[in-house]
């Protein structure tokens, strides 16, 4: 929460908590006033009413069939003139004690029959009283000290006619003794409309009290906090990452002091964190994949991004060979890679390293500009480079003390330290996917090797058991290998077994695995492929290598394929090693069939 709000909320809880107060001791002050004062009207209402009455006559009235005679009606209509000069009055009626203690009786009512629930009846409640209707009057202590004098009830009572105020007063005889009261009685629905009427007027100075609570709590709040906030405020926007944010204000106190630190904060925090980001988002790109090109190629393209470059290339050192060979490149055209030479835009690179250039780098893998390159002889290489490509920086990038290869770049080198970071995360990527590469991949034929092939057989068949997918196995085996390496030596077979590799690459789908299942054998796991799909990218495979030509040496050498194609029923369960034996059963039927074919597992015709 903030400071200013909490301040606000100290200033208005107090007042509003002091108005409330306020208003309720008012509001309860004045309606226990309004309240004795309706008391007080009523009670003087009732002993008027007493002066209208001839004692001698009423106490002739005894029996309801009085209720026709003179005295009767003369009484009961000069009461009831009288309660109608007092529309608060519901109620007014006589009443006088019965032998039986707290047993009183009706003697007048006022009342005329009406038909308040408007139901058609007359009910008894609704009717006149008549004379003698007994009344207990027990619970009632106000009512019964109407004989000592005229008194009203304290609070509202309740009875068969409703909830009523009532105000007593004794009737005297001519020698001074009280021999009836009157009552009367008002309607708590009159009262409880007074009381509506106070509570609005008290809930109106209540909601102006709180308004003018609140703007004086707003000025007071504001008026305290307002520099205190200025600098809260732009803290907080910095700590939000809005490290452009400065505070407008010059002051000459403690304040001041506090703006102008966190300005220059503020700038240094920016150029901290814009560089942190940077590192983080390169880290969790590069992180998206282990394979070697695809790595390259992020490695390339948030090197552009992330420096503004727009021309580049990355270069990759083998030190077990000695040799340099280009990884990828980005916005150079015309690229090609011709014995050890690299030819950018019909401009020749020599990516045969000179001895000095490789020690130099290994000792010292600085970030270098063109300008450097020019007066570091040992960098003539790198300065011919960049000169070639328009670069305009030279990055290696080294891995446990070892030089692994070189980012070119055409950007301006302003921050060393953080072009050398990036560097060391784009080279870390690379060389994570290199060793991948290396340890899942062949290093003659290009494809997967046998230990990469059982994994993903066994996860391929637990997803198609799992999905109720096809799924289908090839083993290819060269037909005649050993007549390669026996006739032209065994450089012609790792060629053929090259050269026939790559024609499977080439023809086999995106999601087929290729791999190098052992010797002159290759297998292939075909996702999604039921046996007869499996037969008809065996053949396109068988068909293209026979056709294809394979030159070694001026020789054109005839090779073909024996194929054999394997696929498991997804109903029941089957074991990786059953899955090869399969395929490799209908390999075995397709070389004892001649060679060159393609068979299947199975005795059903494919």
């Amino acid at each position: 929460m903030k400071i200013k709000t909490k301040i606000f909320l100290i200033f208005f809880t107090l007042t509003f908590t002091l108005c409330s107060i306020i208003s309720y001791i008012f509001y309860r002050n004045a309606y226990s006033e309004k309240f004795n004062d309706l008391r007080s009207n009523i009670t003087s209402i009732a002993n008027s009413a007493t002066l209208l009455i001839d004692e001698a006559k009423h106490s002739k009235l005894n029996s309801e069939a009085d209720m026709v005679s003179a005295e009767y009606l003369d009484l009961r209509t000069k009461l009831k003139n009288f309660r109608d000069c007092y529309p608060q009055i519901r109620h007014m009626y006589t009443m006088v004690k019965t032998p039986t203690n707290n047993i009183w009786k009706f003697i007048i009512d006022t009342d005329d029959p009406k038909d308040e629930d408007n139901d058609g009846i007359i009910s008894e409640s609704e009717n006149i009283t008549p004379i003698g209707e007994e009344y207990n009057v027990a619970p009632y202590k106000e009512m019964k000290l109407a004989f000592e004098g005229p008194i009203a009830d304290k609070e509202l009572t309740p009875d068969k006619w409703g909830i009523w105020l009532s105000a007593y007063a004794p009737i005297y005889s001519k020698n001074g003794i009280p021999t009836a009261i009157v009552g009367v009685d008002v309607s708590a629905k009159t009262i409880n409309e007074e009381k509506h009427k106070l509570r609005k007027r008290i809930l109106m100075i209540f909601g102006i009290s709180i308004f003018l609570s609140f703007l004086i709590s707003l000025y007071l709040s504001n008026s305290v906090t307002k520099p205190l906030l200025r600098v809260i405020k732009t803290t907080k926007l910095i700590s939000e990452g809005k490290y452009d944010t400065f505070i407008q204000e010059t002051r000459k106190d403690e304040i001041g002091d506090l703006i102008f630190a966190i300005n220059e904060m503020s700038k240094y925090i920016k150029k901290t964190i814009d560089k942190l980001t940077t590192l983080h988002r390169t880290g969790e790109i590069l992180a998206l994949t282990i394979d070697l090109m695809e790595s390259l190629r992020l490695s390339m393209n948030l090197s552009m991004e992330i420096l503004g470059a727009s021309k580049g290339l990355i270069l990759l050192y083998h030190k077990s060979t000695g040799n340099i060979s280009l990884g990828t490149t980005s916005g150079l055209e015309s690229v090609k890679v011709l014995n050890n030479e690299l030819f950018v835009e019909f401009e020749r690179l020599n990516l045969k390293p000179n001895t000095d250039f490789i020690s130099f780098i290994s000792s010292k893998p600085e970030i270098y500009s063109f300008e450097d390159a020019e007066t570091i002889p040992q960098l003539s290489q790198a300065k011919e480079w960049m000169r070639k490509t328009h670069t305009t920086a030279f990055m290696p990038f080294v891995i446990k003390q070892e030089l692994r290869g070189f980012i070119l770049l055409n950007i301006q080198i302003n921050d060393k330290a953080f072009l050398k970071t990036i560097v060391n995360q784009i080279g870390m990527s690379i060389e994570n996917a290199r060793l991948y590469h290396e340890a899942v991949v062949d290093g003659l034929t290009g494809l997967y090797v046998h230990r990469y092939f059982e994994i993903q057989l066994s996860t391929e068949i637990k997803r198609a058991q799992r999905f109720g997918k096809n799924l289908s196995v090839l083993m290819i085996d060269i037909d005649h290998f050993k007549k390669f390496n026996d006739i032209h030596g065994h450089q012609a077979g790792d060629f053929v077994l090259k050269e026939v590799s790559s024609v499977i690459q080439d023809t086999a789908r995106t999601v087929d695995i290729v791999s190098r299942y052992g010797g002159e054998e290759i297998s292939l796991i075909l996702p999604e492929t039921d046996i007869y799909g499996a037969k008809v990218i065996a053949e396109k495979i068988r068909k293209t290598i026979e056709e294809r030509e394979f030159i070694y040496q001026n020789d054109n050498l005839r090779v073909t394929v024996s194929i054999g194609a394997a696929s498991f029923d997804k109903t029941l369960p089957i074991s990786p090693e059953k899955l090869i034996s399969m395929a490799d059963q209908a390999l075995y039927i397709a070389k004892q069939a001649g060679r060159n074919r393609v068979e299947t597992y199975g005795k059903t015709n494919v």
